[in-house]
């Protein structure tokens, strides 16, 4: 078996508002065609996963974002490298989610309970764990007076 030689830096742009999340499905023609995913690609040359996350919300949904807290990575494998997946929590600073991008077939703004409803790469489960365990912790703190 060939080693895996390249590694793919990956930033995902996990984008909540008024607890709806940012997706975006996958167009024919590229690998997990037809599955939902969060916004997100490659870093380009220098560039770090907080603005990779944000220009490439912009690019592929239209909404501009700001990068507000980095929630680590995950690695995954596919058939031709290794894949780093950054995942950056965003908020929406403006804009209509459209699909902006001809690697996007449709976007949607989905409740957190729903999201684990949706057909996505075998990566995203990990994420999906992670949103849900965020949004519980969240709704166990108290509220500040």
């Amino acid at each position: 078996m060939q080693e895996l030689m390249d590694t793919e830096e990956i930033a995902l742009a996990l984008v909540e508002d008024q607890g709806l999340w940012l997706v975006s499905r996958r167009a024919s023609g590229r690998p997990f065609p037809g599955c939902w995913e969060f916004p997100g690609g490659k870093l380009l040359a220098g560039e770090s996963p907080l603005a990779a996350a944000v220009r490439e919300t912009l690019e592929e949904t239209g909404v501009q974002v700001a990068a507000v807290a980095d929630w680590g990575s995950l690695s995954a494998a596919s058939t031709r490298a290794r894949i780093v997946l950054h995942l950056v929590r965003c908020r929406k600073v403006r804009g209509e989610a459209q699909a902006a991008d001809p690697g996007v077939s449709e976007v949607a703004w989905v409740e957190t309970a729903r999201l684990s409803e949706l057909n996505m790469p075998p990566a995203n489960a990990a994420i999906l764990a992670r949103i849900i365990a965020e949004e519980a912790r969240s709704l166990a703190r108290p509220e500040s007076a």
